[in-house]
């Protein structure tokens, strides 16, 4: 079982499957499926609708199985083996073909197994790309 203490002496408690640390934000995933985040949010990383920061964990979803994050950006694989991203995506990297930050999730791709996430991605795109792996 993780145990996180957050700022204030704040914690989640419970098994944990999944945790994903960006530049300055965490996301877990709870054996539950509910997915948590955390920290700052400049460009609404943490998915909470707006780009405050967070120094206590917020849960934030349900469903999900997996995730990875990278600078300020976020991708989560829900339990249906859909893929989510939000966050900055000032040069296209969540993979949705809008530009700006996002502060919700928008849904990339189905049938995805695995995700990644990072700064130094294969794929003929700039910065952080989600990377995933279909059936």
């Amino acid at each position: 079982m993780w145990r996180f203490w957050i700022t204030k002496g704040v914690s989640i408690t419970g098994a944990m499957t999944a945790v994903a640390a960006g530049g300055s934000h965490t996301l877990a995933v709870a054996k539950d499926g509910g997915l948590w985040s955390w920290g700052s949010n400049l460009f609404g990383a943490l998915e909470i609708g707006s780009t405050e920061n967070q120094s206590q964990p917020v849960k934030i979803g349900t469903g999900y199985k997996r995730v990875a994050a990278c600078g300020d950006r976020s991708v989560a694989l829900k339990n249906d083996t859909s893929l989510w991203a939000w966050g900055a995506n000032n040069l296209q990297q969540l993979g949705d073909a809008s530009f700006g930050a996002r502060l919700a999730p928008a849904q990339v791709a189905a049938g995805i197994r695995g995700v990644s996430a990072g700064q130094n991605s294969p794929w003929p795109c700039h910065k952080t790309v989600p990377c995933a792996l279909g059936d």
